[in-house]
């Protein structure tokens, strides 16, 4: 099923590319609600939604769709319109997590192209503490991101009305299964911005910048992330994972009393932990027991001090 929002002017010629395409449920709506019920209600396979006419509801309603606020399938093939498409426009809808945009007029075949492609070759997902959506990043980019956690192929419900690849198929097993991943991705989110900022403090450190000035932004969001960590673990049943916050937490104190490369790289250890842990790579428990018992040493060492 697909279904779309256009003017009146897209109507003719969408509607002939999708049943150029093989399409025959096809469905079109006057207005943005009517839209958004039917997404909800009707479960498609491709939605393509008029940039134009509401931009910022169009990418309310995309957001809400990749959060699974809306619509049993967060995953389904959606695409904007514009025959006039802002750069501010084109960003927010890419921000939103469409996977393409159409720039009208388009011929059918050229429609039909853009559609095979995401039937054929859709991109993996990609998932931030705040973004749910298609990966935007180069190839390059992505290899040079060594802490980058990967991406996440999603159920695609149009390749397999197009195919018949029922891998692809958007069931609600698989559906789940995905969005189990994904808050898993999230977790990882934390993790990774922990390591981030502590690259930061190190650079700081190596260059023998003044830390308790520099160094307090990076210090109050570092403990910032964790606080978030620990309530997501929590929410999301890795009670096991706790200990690992709250260390981090006396690692953290530490450092502020005596900042050191040592403490910097212990707190690195520990949100290694939490990524392999989360990823159930190998090695993973043997990692967060060394973490926790060096950071006890450290911790016990500084007080004594």
């Amino acid at each position: 099923m697909v279904l779309f929002n256009p003017a009146f002017k897209m109507r003719t010629t969408l509607r002939q590319a999708m049943i150029g395409l093989g399409f025959r449920d096809i469905l079109d709506f006057g207005d943005l609600e009517s839209t958004r019920r039917a997404i909800i209600d009707r479960n498609p396979d491709l939605v393509l939604l008029d940039l134009d006419r509401d931009r910022d509801g169009v990418c309310k309603l995309v957001r809400e769709v990749r959060h699974s606020e809306v619509c049993s399938d967060p995953f389904v093939v959606m695409m904007a319109l514009s025959w006039h498409p802002s750069l501010e426009a084109v960003n927010n809808s890419l921000e939103a997590g469409v996977d393409d945009i159409l720039t009208m007029p388009l011929s059918i075949k050229a429609i039909s192209s853009r559609i095979n492609e995401l039937i054929h070759n859709r991109k993996n997902f990609v998932v931030t503490q705040t973004y749910v959506g298609p990966d935007r990043r180069s190839p390059k980019r992505v290899a040079s991101e060594a802490s980058d956690i990967g991406t996440i192929q999603v159920p695609n419900n149009l390749r397999y009305k197009a195919t018949g690849d029922e891998a692809a198929a958007a069931s609600g097993e698989a559906v789940s299964a995905i969005q189990a991943k994904i808050q898993n991705h999230r977790l990882n989110r934390h993790a990774q911005r922990i390591t981030w900022l502590i690259d930061e403090l190190l650079k700081l450190h190596s260059g023998g910048t003044d830390l308790a000035l520099a160094g307090a932004q990076y210090l109050a969001e570092i403990s910032q992330q964790i606080e978030d960590l620990a309530v997501d673990l929590e929410l999301q049943g890795y009670g096991n994972l706790l200990d690992i916050c709250d260390s981090m937490e006396n690692v953290l104190t530490g450092i502020r009393k005596a900042p050191t490369k040592q403490l910097y790289e212990l707190l690195r250890v520990h949100a290694l932990a939490v990524t392999a842990t989360l990823l159930e790579r190998e090695g993973a428990a043997e990692l967060v027991i060394t973490a926790l018992n060096k950071a006890t040493a450290k911790v016990n060492q500084i007080k004594s001090a």
